[in-house]
């Protein structure tokens, strides 16, 4: 079996601190109850085709956690998953809200997969917006371009904090 993350990505915008921390609360709200994750990470203000090195180099915050009371750390949040996936030992299967609250970079989705050889599988739950969940492996997005094709969907935002 694998390790399940989640991973939840706000785009930048206008809005607080205090609505921005509570979006991503609630995004990851949504992961922990729907997928059983076993921890999430996330980024505070990132755009979908943003490199993961690059996203939320200067940002250092946490979101305390309204259920729990237990504070979600989002210090270098991305950069923190990065981390992760460079020293675990364990497979890695990797949950998001739609293809796009991960990424829409195809290049660096590939150079992501081949770096981190732990993900052994992306699971893309747009039951939500289109009543379709995706569970695709590594293999799967690296050798098939239709597959891959699919992170090419960016037309309009998703509001994934707002979904039930």
């Amino acid at each position: 079996g694998c390790k399940i993350i989640g991973y939840v990505r706000k785009s930048p915008g206008k809005e607080s601190t205090t609505t921005r921390l509570r979006l991503l609360d609630s995004m990851v709200d949504k992961l922990m109850k729907a997928s059983s994750v076993d921890m999430v990470f996330g980024s505070y203000s990132s755009t979908s085709d943003e490199l993961f090195v690059k996203r939320d180099i200067t940002t250092s915050t946490v979101i305390q956690r309204s259920i729990t009371k237990t504070p979600l750390k989002l210090k270098q949040f991305a950069l923190d998953l990065l981390q992760y996936l460079a020293t675990t030992t364990y497979p890695i299967a990797i949950v998001a809200i739609d293809f796009a609250g991960f990424t829409t970079n195809k290049p660096d989705l590939v150079h992501f997969l081949r770096v981190h050889k732990t993900v052994k599988n992306i699971v893309i739950d747009n039951i939500e917006s289109n009543n379709e969940a995706y569970y695709l492996t590594r293999e799967q997005i690296l050798s098939d371009d239709t597959i891959l094709q699919l992170f090419d969907c960016r037309s309009a935002p998703v509001r994934r904090s707002l979904m039930s």
